[in-house]
C-alpha cells in the first residue's frame, strides 16, 4: 500500500509524484553515511577546514588555527614584519563570522540536549544534511521556471548523483552550504519577476497530486495520441473547474491579457458541457488542440498550478535569505543577476513584491554588516575587502597561482565519462528543441515549445557565469558549484525534450529514460568510489594537490585525539590537508609540514583574541595564526627538524610515513594506509638516548639556506631561533656581510645589548659602517 502510494503519478508523467522526496531521502542517507566514514576524510581544499571548522572550533573550545581571512586589522607598529606585509596587501577581514557561528550553534544545541559528539563529525554531518536538500530545492526551482514535473525530476536526480556536487556537498565548503538557500530564494523571486498566469497557493509538493485529481475529472489522456471523452457529469465538473480557475486570475496588462483572450475561447470550446464531444458526434479533441496549455506541456492553468503564494512576508524572507547569502559569499550577486534578469518581464512583474524583496535583501545584508562591525571593528565590511582582494587587485592569482582558461571546461565537461556523455546528449536535445521551436505545428504530440525559452535563458545564465569565472586568473572547481547546478538543469530539459521528440511508445520511452539515468548514476558513483580507492594509480583527482593519502593522516590524527597523554604533535604532512585542532581535540603545540616548509606553532606563539560568539559569556580564545610561528625549517634543511622534535620533550607523538627510519623515537603504536604513529618513551634512559641522537644532527652546510631561514624567522618575530640560524651561517661563511645586521637586530629584540654591540663592532671592522647598515628583504633560496 505504501509502495503504491509512493509510485502514484499522473498518467502523462514519467516520474511518480513523490519522486523528488525519494531522491532527497536517498541523497541524505548516502551523504550522511559517507561523511561519517573516516576513510572519506580527505580534503578538497584547505578552506573547508581552516575557513569554517577551525574558526568555529577556536570560538567554541578556545583554541585552534586562524587564517588571515578572519583576522582583524591591527596597528602595524605592533605587528610582525610578515603581518605588516599582509596588512599592506589587504589580507584581513575577508570572510564573515556568520558561517562559523552557524556551526557553533549546532554543537551548542546538541550540548543543551546532553550530547557531546566530536565537533569534526557533527559539523561535517550538519553540512551534509543542508547540502543534501539541494536536489529538492532544485526540483522546486525547475518546477517554477519550466513548469514541468518530469524536467524538474530529471534535474533533481542529476544534481543528486553528480560526482562533483557530491564531493562538494560532503566537504564543508561555503559554496555547497549556501547553494540550497540561494536557489530556494531564487525560486520565490522568479515568481515575482516572471509571474505565471496563475497565482494559486499550491506548493510544489502538492502540484502532482492535485493535478492528478483534476485530470481524472476532466481529461482521459493517453500516449502518444490522446482523445478526450467526457461524460455529462465530468463535463459539468470540468466546466466548473475551468470557471473557478479563471476566476482566480487577476487582471494583467498587455501580453497576459492577450494570452487570456486566446486561451479562454479554446478551453470554452473544449470543456463546454453543451457541446457533444463523444465519438459518435465525430468531434475529437487532441491534446495538441489545446496547445501548450495541457498538463503535460506544463502550461495548464488548472493542471499545473503555480508553485508559490506571493505575499509581502514571503518576498521579504526570500530577499533577506538572498541578501545574507550575498553578504557571506559576494559572487552570489552575479548568480542572482544571471538567473533573474533573463526571466524578467517588465510589464507583468509584481513590483510591490519587488520592493518587499529588496527591503528584505537590505535587512539580510545589514545583519552581516552589523556582525562584521562587531567582529572586526566599526566601518569594516568583509565583502568589500573580498572584492578588493579578489577582483580589483586580483591578488588571489598572485598568491595562489594563475590557471589556464581551460581549467573549468576540462574539469566540468571532461572530468568523467558520465558528464561528457550527458553534455553530448544535451547538445543533441538543444538542436532538436531549436528545430521544433521553428518548425510548423503538425498537430501531433511533440516537445513543448514553451519550454525552449526557459531552457535558453538557463543556458545563457550558466554560460555567462562560466565565462565570468574563466576571466579570473585563479580558478578552482568549487567556485563554479552553482554553474554546474544550472548546467545540469539545462541538461535535464534537453533530455526531456529528446524523449518527447522521439514520439516513442510509453514503454519504450520509460525504458530509454531508465537506461539513461542508470548509466549516468553508475558512472558518477563509480568515480566517487574511485576517489579513495587504493587501486587508483592517478590518486584522488578531486583532492587538494591530488594527494592520495590525506585520509590516512586524518585517521592517524583521530587515533592521537583519543590518547589522554598527548603533550605535542609532529606531523610529516602538509597541515593544510589535515583536520587541524578540530579533529585533534588537543590544546598542544604542533610542528608540521606547511606550505612546502616545516613550521612550529608552539603555545608561546599563540595570539589571545576576544571571542566572537553570539552565545555564551564573552571570553578570550587562544589561536594559532599562520603568520606567527616559533620555528621554521626549509626543505633543503629538512633533516634538521628532527633535532628540535627530539630536544623538546613536549612532542611525544609523531605522525610520519611508513619506513621513515625514525624507530629510535619510540614504538609504532598505530598505523593506517601509508602513515603510522610513533610515541616517545618517557623513561630516563630513552630521553638520554634521544638527547644524544639530537646532538648529532647538524644544520645543512649552506649559508644561503641558513640565512633564508633566519630572515623568515625575523619576519615572524622568532628572534631567538633567527639568531641561531645567523650564527650557524657565520660558521659556514664568516665573510657574509648580510648576516651581521639581522643578527644585531635579533640581539636587540632579545634584550641582549652587549652582544648586539659586539656583533656590530665586528661588522664595522670587517666591512665598514655603510655595508653593515644596508637593509634587505628575505634571502631567496
Amino acid at each position: 500500500m505504501i509502495f503504491a502510494w509512493l509510485l502514484r503519478r499522473r498518467e502523462e508523467d514519467y516520474f511518480p509524484c513523490l519522486f523528488p522526496w525519494v531522491v532527497f531521502v536517498l541523497t541524505l542517507a548516502i551523504r550522511v553515511h559517507y561523511v561519517n566514514q573516516p576513510h572519506n576524510w580527505w580534503v578538497v581544499h584547505p578552506d573547508e577546514i581552516f575557513q569554517s571548522l577551525e574558526v568555529a572550533h577556536s570560538e567554541q573550545y578556545g583554541y585552534g588555527f586562524r587564517p588571515f581571512e578572519f583576522m582583524a586589522p591591527e596597528d602595524g607598529a605592533n605587528a610582525t614584519l610578515a603581518r605588516q606585509v599582509e596588512l599592506h596587501h589587504g589580507l584581513y577581514a575577508l570572510r564573515s563570522f556568520l558561517v562559523p557561528q552557524a556551526y557553533v550553534t549546532v554543537t551548542w544545541f546538541l550540548h543543551v540536549l546532553g550530547f557531546n559528539f566530536p565537533p569534526f563529525v557533527v559539523w561535517k554531518t550538519a553540512h551534509a544534511v543542508v547540502a543534501s536538500t539541494l536536489p529538492l530545492v532544485v526540483y522546486r526551482y525547475v518546477t517554477a521556471v519550466f513548469r514541468s514535473h518530469d524536467t524538474a525530476s530529471l534535474a533533481a536526480i542529476f544534481v543528486a548523483s553528480c560526482m562533483m556536487l557530491h564531493v562538494f556537498g560532503t566537504h564543508t565548503l561555503l559554496n555547497s552550504l549556501l547553494a540550497p538557500p540561494v536557489f530556494a530564494a531564487l525560486t520565490h523571486l522568479h515568481a515575482i519577476v516572471a509571474p505565471s498566469s496563475n497565482t494559486s497557493g499550491v506548493t510544489a509538493g502538492s502540484n502532482c497530486a492535485r493535478s492528478r485529481r483534476e485530470a481524472d475529472d476532466t481529461y482521459d489522456v493517453g500516449r502518444p495520441s490522446s482523445r478526450v471523452q467526457q461524460t455529462s457529469k465530468s463535463k459539468e465538473r470540468a466546466a466548473a473547474t475551468t470557471t473557478a480557475a479563471f476566476s482566480k486570475i487577476p487582471s494583467q496588462r498587455n501580453s497576459r491579457q492577450r494570452h487570456d483572450r486566446r486561451v479562454r475561447p479554446i478551453l470554452r470550446d473544449v470543456l463546454d458541457p453543451n457541446k457533444d464531444t463523444s465519438p459518435s458526434s465525430g468531434t475529437v479533441v487532441d491534446r495538441q488542440t489545446i496547445g501548450s496549455n495541457s498538463a503535460h506541456d506544463s502550461g495548464s492553468l488548472q493542471a499545473f498550478p503555480a508553485t508559490h503564494h506571493l505575499s509581502y512576508r514571503s518576498s521579504f524572507t526570500a530577499g533577506a535569505v538572498l541578501g545574507l547569502c550575498c553578504y557571506v559569499r559576494t559572487d552570489v550577486v552575479a548568480l542572482g543577476l544571471a538567473v533573474l534578469l533573463p526571466h524578467w518581464r517588465p510589464f507583468s512583474t509584481r513590483y510591490q513584491y519587488v520592493v518587499s524583496g529588496m527591503f528584505g535583501a537590505l535587512c539580510g545584508a545589514g545583519v552581516g554588516l552589523l556582525d562584521d562591525f562587531r567582529c572586526y571593528g566599526w566601518g569594516i565590511a568583509s565583502p568589500l575587502n573580498w572584492f578588493t582582494f579578489n577582483v580589483q587587485k586580483d591578488l588571489s592569482a598572485v598568491i595562489f597561482g594563475e590557471n589556464s582558461p581551460r581549467r573549468y571546461v576540462e574539469g566540468i565537461f571532461f572530468q568523467n565519462a558520465g558528464m561528457a556523455s550527458l553534455c553530448v546528449v544535451s547538445v543533441v536535445g538543444t538542436l532538436l528543441s531549436s528545430f521544433n521551436n521553428i518548425a510548423p505545428n503538425t498537430g501531433t504530440r511533440g516537445p513543448d515549445k514553451r519550454s525552449f525559452g526557459p531552457f535558453l535563458r538557463t543556458t545563457t545564465a550558466w554560460v555567462t557565469l562560466l565565462l565570468m569565472y574563466s576571466c579570473k586568473g585563479h580558478k578552482e572547481l568549487r567556485f563554479v558549484h552553482n554553474v554546474i547546478v544550472l548546467m545540469l538543469i539545462s541538461c535535464a530539459s534537453a533530455v526531456h525534450s529528446i524523449l518527447l521528440t522521439l514520439r516513442l511508445s510509453r514503454t519504450k520511452s520509460e525504458l530509454l529514460l531508465n537506461v539513461t539515468l542508470a548509466l549516468f548514476v553508475y558512472s558518477q558513483w563509480r568515480d566517487v568510489v574511485g576517489l579513495t580507492s587504493s587501486s587508483n594509480p592517478s590518486g584522488n583527482k578531486m583532492a587538494f594537490l591530488k594527494f592520495p593519502d590525506i585520509q590516512d593522516v586524518n585517521i592517524c590524527l583521530r587515533y592521537v585525539a583519543r590518547r589522554p597523554d598527548v603533550r605535542g604533535l609532529f606531523i610529516d604532512k602538509d597541515l593544510y590537508v589535515t583536520g587541524g585542532y578540530t579533529l585533534l581535540r588537543k590544546n598542544v603545540s604542533i610542528f608540521g609540514f606547511c606550505n612546502k616548509n616545516f613550521l612550529e606553532f608552539s603555545m608561546a606563539s599563540r595570539r589571545t583574541l576576544p571571542s566572537r560568539l553570539w552565545l555564551g559569556a564573552q571570553r578570550h580564545v587562544s589561536v594559532a595564526y599562520f603568520g606567527d610561528v616559533s620555528n621554521y625549517v626549509s626543505v633543503p634543511n629538512s633533516h634538521y627538524v628532527m633535532k628540535f622534535v627530539l630536544e623538546d620533550r613536549r612532542y611525544n607523538y609523531i605522525v610520519v610515513q611508513k619506513n621513515h627510519g625514525i624507530q629510535y623515537f619510540g614504538p609504532a603504536v598505530f598505523q593506517y594506509g601509508s602513515y603510522e604513529v610513533f610515541k616517545r618513551g618517557d623513561d630516563p634512559a630513552t630521553n638520554a638516548y634521544l638527547s644524544q641522537v639530537a646532538a648529532t644532527i647538524t644544520p645543512v652546510h649552506n649559508a644561503t639556506v641558513l640565512e633564508h631561514e633566519g630572515d623568515v624567522l625575523v619576519h615572524h618575530g622568532a628572534w631567538a631561533r633567527a639568531a641561531e640560524r645567523f650564527k650557524a651561517a657565520m660558521l659556514v661563511q664568516p665573510d657574509r656581510v648580510s648576516l651581521y645586521g639581522p643578527l644585531v637586530v635579533c640581539y636587540r629584540k632579545l634584550g641582549e645589548e652587549d652582544r648586539s654591540q659586539t656583533v656590530m663592532a665586528e661588522c664595522w671592522r670587517r666591512f665598514g659602517a655603510a655595508a653593515c647598515q644596508a637593509t634587505r628583504g628575505i634571502t631567496p633560496l
